[in-house]
């Protein structure tokens, strides 16, 4: 069987980028749709705890200045420094349910293998 690789089968903006779509008519956060008042900033920070060292550690929501990674949690030492590298200075546990207890948490990322966020979900509730 050959594969034929036709005009039909790419997009439009591929073979001639003139007709590109225009993204700038289609950013929904360029102004909040009728009746919703735009986002204001907020002046809190948001305190963040950070639960897995592997694919956890590649976020970057800690460059926002609304945001701080206060706690990182992973099971193997390697991780964990992986995790305070990537975030800064931050109180490091390998206890999950210590990790829980970390006095300056208002939110949890959790970063874990399958199933076990359905477990670590729950438990944090």
């Amino acid at each position: 069987m050959t594969n034929k690789n036709t005009d039909l089968d790419r997009p439009l903006h591929l073979l001639n980028p003139r007709k590109a779509p225009n993204l700038a008519d289609h950013t929904p956060w360029r102004s909040a749709p009728e009746g919703i008042s735009p986002r204001t900033p907020s002046d809190k920070t948001v305190r963040i705890g950070v639960l897995g060292g592997q694919f956890g550690s590649t976020f970057q929501w800690h460059l926002d200045p609304n945001c701080k990674v206060t706690a990182v949690c992973d099971l193997r030492d390697d991780r964990l420094e992986r995790l305070v590298k990537a975030y800064g200075p931050a109180a490091t546990y390998k206890d999950f349910h210590q990790f829980l207890k970390h006095p300056d948490l208002d939110a949890i990322a959790v970063f874990t293998p399958v199933p076990l966020p359905v477990w670590t979900v729950t438990e944090a509730m």
